[in-house]
């Protein structure tokens, strides 16, 4: 069952930019990627970075500590740590407004539709 809540407006992110938010008891990134929006966790898995602090570009958003990318959709980064992946939420963006589902991470291989997450719906 998806639980979408309110995260931010999406005018409060500028495109390549990332923006920590806290939901509940937990903080996420909101990362605007050209108008599309994604939701990840806000530390980073390898070494606890704060990943709002990161540059969001070309579907990744880079850890400001050690400079991996993190793939915004799978959650996969650009060390070849298979074993290290970064959670993602499924965001919606409607009436100007980004919402995510706190119910839980996406799996990696639940190969989740993203198209269209920049357009209102």
């Amino acid at each position: 069952m998806s639980d979408f809540v309110f995260a931010i407006n999406a005018d409060e992110i500028s495109a390549g930019e990332a923006v920590m938010v806290k939901i509940g008891d937990k903080f996420y990134a909101i990362c605007n990627d050209d108008g599309i929006f994604y939701a990840v966790d806000e530390s980073c898995p390898h070494e606890g970075g704060h990943l709002s602090r990161g540059l969001v570009q070309d579907g990744c958003l880079v850890c400001p500590v050690h400079l991996w990318a993190w793939n915004l959709r799978t959650g996969k980064n650009s060390a070849g740590r298979p074993h290290l992946l970064l959670n993602t939420y499924p965001c919606q963006f409607r009436d100007g407004k980004v919402y995510v589902d706190v119910s839980g991470p996406i799996k990696p291989d639940e190969g989740m539709n993203f198209a269209g997450l920049g357009e209102e719906s």
